[in-house]
């Protein structure tokens, strides 16, 4: 019996401490998120280099080139650009080589080595309940179903972490997603891909240099870029 009333107290101090958490960061404005580091979400290997679920992948790379960096760092179960220089600002950018749905240890990892918050980790994520081309800014929230999101809640035991969603449906979203989402981009979507790449670039450059409100005032009210 006692040890049931102690384990039972346990799980009332751990629930205790996660309230206040998201207590305290809820408090906080949207404005007052620091974006130090940047994670794009997707999966390692030649063969998912061009599906959808790997667009988070192709932020990453095209943010680190127009900063003038590259991924070449393996740490944390990841491929980084190190500490850098962006927009005033002490910046890392790093994409989980962990497969999407153990992205939360490569993130958990980088916390630590980087002395992070989460509400300083910007993750970009496919979205496939968003149609193509729209792009919207989160504070926080759920996972949505996406796997990589689930990933990095449970092991960060939080959802305090602001996320750039990137929408990839389509007529052929009906599909199993699991078979949707890692399936190359059809032609016509192919053709349009390089400039909702340069708009979610530049959605988070706007972040990094204006914060997350000015971010979602902007981005939020768009119309889809294509």
């Amino acid at each position: 019996m006692f040890a049931i009333l102690v384990s039972h107290l346990g799980r009332l101090v751990s629930t205790a401490s996660q309230l206040m958490t998201t207590m305290t960061l809820t408090s906080s404005s949207h404005g007052s998120i620091d974006i130090r580091a940047v994670c794009g979400l997707g999966n390692p290997g030649p063969e998912y280099a061009s599906t959808r679920h790997n667009i988070g992948f192709m932020v990453a790379h095209l943010l680190a080139k127009r900063l003038g960096v590259k991924l070449l760092q393996r740490e944390c179960l990841a491929r980084s650009t190190g500490w850098i220089s962006a927009h005033g600002k002490d910046l890392v950018i790093f994409t989980p080589q962990t497969y999407m749905n153990r992205s939360g240890s490569s993130v958990a990892a980088m916390i630590a080595r980087y002395d992070l918050d989460p509400a300083n980790i910007l993750v970009i994520h496919d979205d496939a309940d968003l149609p193509f081309g729209r792009l919207r800014f989160r504070p926080r929230g759920g996972s949505g179903g996406h796997r990589g999101l689930e990933s990095i809640i449970e092991l960060l035991r939080t959802r305090e972490f602001p996320r750039l969603r990137l929408g990839v449906s389509n007529e052929s979203r009906g599909r199993e997603i699991h078979d949707f989402i890692l399936d190359d981009f059809s032609p016509e979507e192919a053709a349009g891909l390089d400039k909702i790449l340069d708009a979610a670039e530049g959605a988070v450059e706007c972040v990094i240099q204006n914060g997350m409100a000015a971010a979602m005032n902007t981005f939020n009210r768009a119309q889809d870029v294509l």
